[in-house]
């Protein structure tokens, strides 16, 4: 066996037929393991590709109702930007055509009359008389309301002295009867 070391053995085979059995089975035996192999791939990446697609299932379920309230709320944000420029147009359109009304009031006046001057001490003077007034008109509506509950309070109590006089006639209409 020391002898034979670097030598490789050589196998003769004697029937010329079974070494291409050999050959034909190690073929066909390669095929079937590449074909095993390939199936075995698929199939892991069929259940990867189906661990994905439920893991983004799983997702769209979780994320879905947020989207739709996000996408709710994006919309309503419009909206409101929509009617505040509305309003805000509105408003200038009305505070133009009120300026304008003044302006033309006043280029009026000054053509056909003379225009009425103040001084500064003068419109101060009438606005304290215009709150003074506002605050006795106050004071008669706080002074009138409580008169007039004082009045509703006596009508009450003079109900209810009816209504026990009316109580107390019946009960003698029913003793006599």
């Amino acid at each position: 066996a020391e002898a034979h070391a670097g030598v490789e053995e050589v196998h003769v085979c004697v029937c010329p037929g079974r070494e291409a059995f050999f050959w034909q089975a190690e073929r066909v035996l390669s095929t079937r393991f590449a074909e095993l192999f390939n199936a075995c791939r698929r199939d892991a990446e069929l259940r990867l590709l189906a661990l994905q697609n439920w893991v983004d299932v799983g997702k769209s379920y979780r994320q879905l109702p947020f989207r739709a309230w996000y996408l709710w709320m994006v919309d309503q944000k419009l909206l409101r930007q929509v009617q505040v420029r509305l309003v805000t147009a509105y408003r200038r359109r009305i505070d133009r055509r009120g300026l304008l009304r003044i302006v033309l009031a006043w280029h009026e006046v000054s053509l056909n009359q003379k225009a009425e001057v103040r001084t500064r001490s003068q419109l101060i003077a009438a606005l304290q008389a215009q709150e003074e007034l506002t605050r006795s008109l106050e004071a008669g509506m706080k002074e009138y309301n409580t008169v007039l509950l004082e009045a509703e309070q006596a009508l009450q109590r003079e109900e209810r002295k009816q209504q026990a006089l009316r109580d107390e006639k019946e009960e003698v209409r029913e003793q006599l009867v």
